[in-house]
């Protein structure tokens, strides 16, 4: 029988197609798009949150918030209550390069959930 190469189910890649760890992650690129859309909706999100609270808060006066360090601001800050979140947003695009994907993803859906019950009690 004659000598056959071995399998081999990926090329191998030159040394410019490797990932800056070392190993080759062909879906890098597309994971730091999925991560900067995520990032785009976690800021939507968080400025749809502060509109809809703003906007409960203005119609119902029995309205409460249920995130204590929110209800501990709005007490504190008064009209400026939403300060805080900026500082949520900025860390959020200052850290884009560490964490995962699945943290955006997590926040996302939190905020998605917070902007629904704004929603609901329109």
């Amino acid at each position: 029988m004659p000598a056959t190469a071995p399998y081999m189910p990926f090329a191998p890649l030159p040394a410019a197609a490797k990932h800056s760890t070392g190993f080759h992650a062909p879906w890098a690129a597309d994971v730091e798009v999925y991560k900067w859309v995520l990032i785009a909706l976690v800021v939507a999100l968080e400025i749809a949150d502060i509109a809809t609270t703003n906007h409960v808060f203005a119609v119902h006066a029995t309205a409460w918030e249920l995130n204590p360090f929110m209800a501990w601001c709005m007490t504190t800050l008064g009209s400026n209550w939403w300060l805080p979140k900026l500082a949520v947003i900025g860390f959020a695009i200052l850290a884009a390069r560490r964490l995962p994907v699945r943290g955006y993803m997590a926040a996302m859906l939190l905020n998605v959930a917070i902007v629904a019950n704004n929603l609901a009690s329109f």
